[in-house]
This record gives C-alpha cells, sequence and structure tokens, in this order.
C-alpha cells in the first residue's frame, strides 16, 4: 500500500494571506513561496473562527534570507509577558551585538577607563583619550616657605599644557618656571606664603610668547584661533579683560586698547 500524502490548502502567491471564509477552525494552510503557515483563531472561545494568524512570523531561510528573522506586527518582550513597545526589556542590562546604529559603527572592544568616543568624520566611531577631544582645565594651589622652588602636583604634567601664577602674576615657561612629571619648578624661590596656582589644561592649548617694541599694539600670534574665546593676553603677567584691553581678528591677530612699552612680555594662551 502506497504511504498517503496529506496536503493543506496552499499557494505560490507572495504575500497571500488566506481569508477567514477560506479555512475552517483547526485547519492550516501554507504559501510555499513565502514559507509562512496561517491557521484561523477562535478569539471568543465558542468554537467559531474569528480572523487568520500566521504561525511563523519570522523568516529563517536559505540563502539571501539566512537567518533574517522579522517581526512585523505586535510587541517583543524581553523579561516581560506584556511588552507594551516594539522592544520592551525589563531589567538593567542588555547587550546587543550591533556595531552599527544609524550609519554609525561603533568600536568592536571597549576603550580604557577615562576614555571617550570620537568620530572621523565620515561615521567611524572610535575610542580616544579626552586630551585629544576636549580641554578640561584642573588647577592645584599652593602656600610656599621661605626659598621654595619645587611645588609638587597630583596631577601628571608632562604632555599637558601648564600655567603658573605667582601671587596673581602670570609665570612664562621656561622663563620663570619648568615642569617634569609632577612638579612645577620656579627659577627664582618664593617667599614665605606666596601663593601659587597651577593649572593644568588636557587639551590642545598653546602660547605665543612676544616682547613688545615701543607703542605696538597689534600682535601676532604663531598659532591660528578661530574664536575670541579661546584667547586670553597677558602682559607682563597681568591678564588682560577681553574686549575692554584687546580685541581679536582670526586667525592671527591681537590688538591691543593701550600700546606696550619697549620690552613688555606678552603672553597670547590658545586654548
Amino acid at each position: 500500500m502506497a504511504s498517503p500524502t496529506i496536503k493543506v490548502k496552499r499557494s505560490s502567491v507572495s504575500g497571500k494571506i488566506p481569508t477567514i471564509s477560506q479555512l475552517d477552525l483547526g485547519e492550516l494552510a501554507l504559501n510555499t513561496f513565502d514559507g509562512k503557515v496561517y491557521l484561523e483563531q477562535d478569539q471568543s472561545s465558542v468554537g467559531v473562527g474569528t480572523t487568520v494568524i500566521v504561525i511563523n512570523p519570522w523568516n529563517v531561510g536559505t540563502g539571501t534570507n539566512t537567518y533574517n528573522t522579522y517581526f512585523t506586527v505586535g510587541n517583543v518582550g524581553v523579561g516581560s509577558t506584556v511588552p507594551t513597545s516594539n522592544f520592551h526589556v525589563v531589567g538593567n542590562s542588555i547587550f546587543v551585538g550591533v556595531t552599527t546604529i544609524n550609519g554609525l559603527r561603533l568600536p568592536s572592544t571597549d576603550g580604557t577607563n577615562g576614555q571617550v568616543l570620537q568620530t572621523n568624520g565620515s561615521g567611524v566611531l572610535t575610542f580616544a583619550n579626552a586630551s585629544a577631544t576636549s580641554s578640561v582645565p584642573v588647577e592645584e594651589n599652593f602656600t610656599a616657605t621661605q626659598g621654595q622652588t619645587i611645588f609638587t602636583t597630583s596631577s601628571t604634567l608632562p604632555g599637558n599644557y601648564v600655567i603658573a601664577h605667582l601671587n596673581g602674576i602670570k609665570l612664562r615657561s621656561n622663563t620663570d618656571f619648568t615642569t617634569s612629571t609632577n612638579t612645577v619648578t620656579l627659577v627664582s624661590g618664593a617667599n614665605v606664603s606666596d601663593e601659587l596656582d597651577v593649572i593644568i589644561y588636557t587639551g590642545t592649548t598653546t602660547e605665543s610668547k612676544l616682547t613688545g617694541t615701543q607703542g605696538q599694539t597689534v600682535l601676532t600670534t604663531t598659532t591660528n584661533f578661530s574664536s575670541s574665546n579661546y584667547i586670553s593676553v597677558f602682559v607682563n603677567g597681568v591678564k588682560l579683560r577681553r574686549t575692554t584691553d584687546f580685541t581679536t581678528s582670526t586667525p592671527t591677530t591681537v590688538t591691543l586698547v593701550s600700546a606696550l612699552n619697549a620690552g613688555d612680555e606678552v603672553d597670547v594662551v590658545i586654548n
């Protein structure tokens, strides 16, 4: 006796879904093009079909559709049996193995402590040290003893830009002080109770050191700047006020309101 062949209602038309009138309660229908199975569902519990549902709403096929899964209706819950959104997660931890979101490609590995994400402008994100993308100053204050020259900082100095003020007067780096791993060393010893303020910038900060000529008002910086908001000007260690004591004209010009005397020391800090 030959083995019996059992067939269910079927269609080979893409997207074809049977209607209630085409199925009996408990009867299956197959779309051979989409690879989906349908049945008539009794949602009223009275033995009468009220709607047609697809049993396998996802596609796990072969070729170009291999392992592609589509949930076209309803909500998906993780840790919840009553999801209220398309993707509802209950809990405080989720791992998503996705490397590209809205065209932005994420790093495949984590960065180190304190690093930040930066973009190359073409949608690729990488981890980088904060100093490569931002300038966050740290200030440390010291009260000197008589003749003291060495001051130890809690921050690491090499590779960072350091501004030092002694009793409110700005000192010139490599002229009035030097730095090493965790120290600021004054060329001349301080007096007892002198106050030394050390400001450490961890970003891109440069300084133009200029010597004024008699009557000079226009200064040209050695580094370009894009806004006056990034400029600080000191004359003989005294900080000038923006727009009141000086103006700027990008990318390299600083104009003083009051003219310099010959030999005046001017520091233009570009942060």
